[in-house]
């Protein structure tokens, strides 16, 4: 685990950091993006029924380039229907990204898919979200990838100065 190596109290006095007005986005269309698999995490639900994987997505073409979507498959649940149907997502989501069978989620990051982003409306104090819902393999798109791929930065390490 993390040390601290200092004194905490030294620190107490310091005025609380100004809380960072979150920036707000506008939802994205709906409709199919590509986008590549930035990281995974696995997170309890607050309900304490049950956990999922949460997918963070980055949409890469053919607009909204660099907007994120979060995207959390249940992997275990007390309801069997909602584990099986979770699991059954996360199955789609592993196929899309062109693998057959995994054993840790890892193994996915950096991989490229379609994905159909919708809009989850506004629930109580919640607000309205993009949401993936579909999910297809990045080659059927055909000429379309080509399209995407016009606008990836690429570089080569060795132009990196340090």
């Amino acid at each position: 685990m993390p040390k601290i190596e200092y004194s905490l109290s030294d620190y107490a006095s310091e005025p609380e950091p100004k809380e960072q007005a979150k920036k707000e986005f506008d939802l994205i269309p709906k409709g199919f993006y590509y986008a590549e698999l930035l990281s995974t995490s696995l997170k309890e639900y607050r309900s304490g029924n049950g956990k999922g994987i949460t997918f963070d997505w980055e949409i890469i073409a053919p607009s909204h380039a660099k907007r994120r979507i979060w995207d959390t498959k249940t992997v275990e649940h007390t309801n069997d229907m909602a584990q099986d149907i979770g699991r059954h997502e996360i199955a789609r989501i592993v196929k899309a990204l062109g693998k057959d069978d995994i054993k840790d989620t890892s193994e996915l990051v950096g991989m490229r898919c379609e994905i159909f982003v919708d809009i989850e409306p506004a629930k109580g104090d919640w607000k309205a979200k993009n949401i993936a819902k579909k999910y297809r393999p990045y080659e059927e798109a055909g000429d379309k990838k080509q399209d995407a791929d016009k606008h990836m930065v690429t570089f080569d390490d060795d132009d990196i100065p340090f």
